[in-house]
């Protein structure tokens, strides 16, 4: 994959606020909030930094328990999840975030609780940082995200997933890319996985359910 740029469609940097509001359907009022954290954070520049916007993520710079535990059984902790975020959000990497670029990261992390814990698991499945992910990697986040519902939901009494339960979604998998991958490169980005997610993320659930996942293009 090794892509130099992360593959992120980004805001139009000429009107990014309108350009959140129609993509991403946020309130005027959310940006506001976002605008005045980064301003703060900025100090009257025009770009923040990492430290900056770990001030505003509420990462402190000193490690801390809270910071360093494991997230909800990812492998990862609070502290190394905002560090892969900055890395694939700077998208021009050019060390430092615009507004631009922090207003689309804000839009992704305001999401509902299903699309923060599946953009979690992305970030953690995308090594290189470059804002996509092939076939194996997305079943790697689907499956991570399928474990973790079931080890926190007390119906299921087994730990892992069982083998009729990874067939399933293999085939879950080969749908959703074919549904996603809007330009058929083999690979899906973040934007057309969190849209495809939108429409069919509930239907991974029927995986764990017992019965047979339905097809995605099933209405």
């Amino acid at each position: 994959m090794g892509a130099k740029h992360a593959t992120l469609h980004p805001l139009n940097k000429d009107d990014p606020r309108s350009d959140a509001i129609l993509r991403f359907h946020l309130k005027a009022s959310q940006i506001d909030s976002y605008e005045a954290s980064f301003k703060s954070a900025a100090r009257g520049a025009d770009t923040i930094t990492k430290s900056q916007f770990d001030q505003i993520m509420q990462i402190s710079q000193r490690p801390s328990p809270e910071e360093d535990d494991d997230i909800a059984g990812l492998g990862i902790s609070k502290r190394t999840m905002f560090c892969k975020i900055w890395r694939l959000f700077d998208v021009d990497k050019d060390g430092v975030m615009t507004w631009p670029e922090f207003l689309l990261c804000a839009c992704f992390l305001s999401a509902s609780k299903s699309h923060a814990m599946i953009l979690s698991y992305f970030v953690i499945v995308d090594a290189d940082g470059n804002g996509r992910l092939s076939k194996k990697e997305i079943l790697d986040v689907f499956t991570k995200f399928l474990a973790t519902k079931k080890r926190k939901d007390k119906r299921h009494g087994a730990e892992g997933l069982t083998y009729e339960e990874r067939k399933q979604l293999q085939s879950y998998t080969t749908e959703f890319l074919k549904i996603a991958d809007k330009n058929k490169n083999g690979f899906v980005e973040l934007e057309e996985f969190m849209g495809a997610w939108s429409l069919f993320g509930d239907k991974l659930d029927s995986i764990l359910s017992g019965a047979k996942a339905e097809s995605l293009t099933t209405n």
